[in-house]
């Protein structure tokens, strides 16, 4: 394995002895500071909230992870069951009306709160691959859909033909509730547009799984 994948396995062993990572969510905050990636565990003073993006990204290093790992390696016995409790993690917390997620997971009853969609997006294909990876049983692949779906509805074209992912919070540090709330939104930010082009990838991936039937097409 290469030095940055032997690092990562330490890093997730670390956090995973000890008690460290709480029962309904794995990490808090996962972002870029100076080119050197910083993960918080809840003990962290300064990030005190699980904003929507910073998780979506741990899903997304965790599930593509999973491709680097050779058939058989040990590190799948421990990267499989907490990519298939964060994905449950995830579904508890979906908007039942929209399918998307809001800035701020798990507080989504509080009105100022907001849906968003660069997480929402790398929650689809965190989960999608989490069945394909079989860390989630295929009944989880109702929750990708419907975020899916959701995003599809959000998602418009302007008068020359062009797609617009809009929603999107623009880059944003470690803060607090207030903080996340009242980030900028973007059409077609790039933090959402890659991450909605992942989504609609493994998206494909699963309707040529499971069939057309289950299908969301843009």
């Amino acid at each position: 394995m290469k030095a940055g994948e032997i690092m990562f396995m330490v890093v997730f062993t670390m956090l995973f002895s000890g008690g460290m990572i709480p029962t309904f969510l794995v990490v808090k905050a996962l972002w870029l500071v100076d080119t050197y990636a910083a993960l918080v565990v809840p003990t962290a003073i300064n990030a005190p909230e699980f904003w929507g993006r910073s998780l979506g990204w741990y899903g997304m290093a965790l599930s593509d992870f999973l491709d680097l790992l050779p058939d058989g390696h040990p590190g799948g016995k421990e990267l499989k069951p907490a990519l298939g409790r964060f994905v449950d993690a995830l579904i508890r917390f979906q908007d039942g009306e929209s399918g998307l997620w809001h800035q701020v997971v798990d507080k989504g009853e509080r009105p100022d709160n907001w849906l968003e969609t660069s997480c929402s997006s790398l929650f689809v294909y965190t989960i999608a691959k989490a069945v394909r990876h079989g860390c989630a049983g295929e009944d989880r692949m109702k929750a990708a859909w419907r975020g899916y779906r959701g995003l599809t509805e959000r998602v418009r074209y302007d008068e020359r033909g062009r797609l617009i992912v809009p929603d999107i919070c623009v880059g944003t540090a470690a803060g607090d509730y207030a903080h996340y709330v009242a980030r900028p939104v973007s059409d077609n930010d790039l933090h959402g547009v890659g991450a909605f082009i992942l989504a609609c990838v493994e998206i494909s991936r699963a309707n040529e799984r499971f069939g057309s039937h289950s299908a969301v097409r843009v």
